[in-house]
């Protein structure tokens, strides 16, 4: 389970076909919920809340009538890229893989870009 603070945006980036995965938000002011995701489905939501968490999860195969989906181990990744700002990537560290993008909202994290000052293209003559 991983932990985040503020407002985020939490997209799908990846989930292997065949199996049924899911990531499971909580502690968010209004995204609580299991979100069940498919290859080729879209994840495309706005988190909130002063502290929420993420877990990632996969149903076990053979599926059997009862048994509980199982919480997979996370690798996370934090990197900053412009003009997106401050970005977590979490993945499962084993097949099937699930990977989810988070990308912060917060103006104090991603302060507003600046065009760039310099000019260096080569004047024609």
């Amino acid at each position: 389970m991983e932990s985040f603070y503020g407002p985020w945006n939490v997209r799908l980036n990846h989930v292997d076909p065949y199996f049924r995965q899911r990531f499971i938000i909580s502690g968010s002011d209004q995204a609580d919920g299991r979100y069940e995701v498919s290859s080729g489905g879209v994840v495309n939501l706005e988190v909130t809340g002063s502290a929420w968490f993420v877990s990632l999860e996969t149903e076990p195969f053979p599926p059997i009538a009862g048994q509980a989906w199982l919480e997979r181990t996370i690798q996370r990744a934090t990197r900053f890229e412009y003009p997106d700002g401050l970005i977590v990537q979490l993945d499962t560290v084993s097949l099937p893989r699930l990977s989810i993008t988070c990308i912060s909202m917060d103006p104090a994290v991603n302060p507003n870009p600046i065009a760039n000052p310099y000019d260096f293209t080569i004047p024609e003559r």
